[in-house]
């Protein structure tokens, strides 16, 4: 049935590299719960919901806008209102796959899908997935300036870490818990007190993954309020790139951001747009 349902999911979104072994891998949940459709014992489309999030739902192209998809839709509501939740929402944060509804540009743009919001959704926001080809990037090309003055950059110590903790809580607070425990933390410091940061990942599963190139992720940029609007932060990004490279990372990655003509600056470009988006259960007494 998985094959089923990744070629399905293949004809859906043809633009996405992943092969079958990396969509298993993506999907792979013990707390995922399936509902398919199926015609003459051949499966034509399904969801996937687990705890109160629709993680995927897809409908083979030649059987949409035949109502199989808001079947699956209300089918998946009633299993999680049957489980005791007052809220759907669309995908997930701690998502291997979609974070939200995938969505063409123009209705991102206007927060629109009409699929959706004609089954109750309204918007919670509108986030962008982004990648970029390493191989032949040349970071010293890149529009930056790679030295600032009286900065200096590299991995963050376990020494450094309650310094990284504060720095990271003027940006963010939600933010510190990503920078706990083990990881790479690349950090940029000024007299020693750290200024920038960024969490460096370089080999993960992802939707931009073959299953035979290594994919790395940049997340969580930050800088100090105090330390901004000179660069530093494209400066960091561009740094990480070269560390990205350093560890035979073939495709950088952006994972859930709004700063789409930011990262496009250094050659980032969008290959998948997210519509957030919840619906209120009525929950009969």
């Amino acid at each position: 049935m998985e094959h089923a349902m990744f070629t399905i999911f293949k004809e859906c979104f043809p633009n996405l590299p992943i092969n079958e072994e990396v969509f298993k891998k993506l999907i792979e949940d013990e707390r995922n719960h399936y509902i398919r459709k199926c015609e003459k014992d051949e499966l034509i489309g399904y969801s996937i919901v687990k705890d109160n999030h629709i993680m995927l739902l897809c409908v083979i192209p030649s059987h949409q806008n035949k109502g199989i998809g808001k079947e699956l839709v209300k089918e998946s509501e009633a299993f999680i209102k049957q489980n005791g939740f007052d809220t759907v929402v669309l995908g997930a944060m701690d998502s291997n796959l979609f974070l939200g509804a995938v969505i063409e540009e123009k209705d991102w743009e206007e927060k629109h899908h009409a699929f959706f919001e004609s089954c109750g959704y309204h918007n919670t926001g509108n986030f962008v997935e982004m990648q970029m080809s390493l191989k032949d990037v040349n970071v010293e090309e890149l529009p930056v300036n790679l030295n600032p003055e009286n900065i200096t950059f590299g991995y963050c110590t376990d020494e450094e870490k309650s310094n990284l903790y504060e720095a990271v809580a003027q940006v963010d607070e939600e933010w510190v818990q990503y920078f706990k425990g083990n990881g790479s933390f690349y950090v940029a410091k000024e007299e020693n007190e750290i200024i920038g940061f960024t969490a460096l990942s370089f080999d993960d599963i992802t939707l931009q993954s073959t299953g035979f190139n290594k994919v790395g992720n940049i997340g969580c940029v930050g800088v100090i309020p105090s330390k901004r609007k000179y660069g530093l932060g494209l400066t960091m990004v561009a740094r990480s790139i070269a560390e990205l490279k350093k560890h035979g990372v073939e495709i950088g990655y952006i994972h859930f951001t709004h700063l789409e003509s930011w990262y496009a600056k250094l050659g980032y470009r969008t290959f998948c747009r997210f519509w957030f988006g919840s619906k209120e259960l009525v929950i009969n007494d």
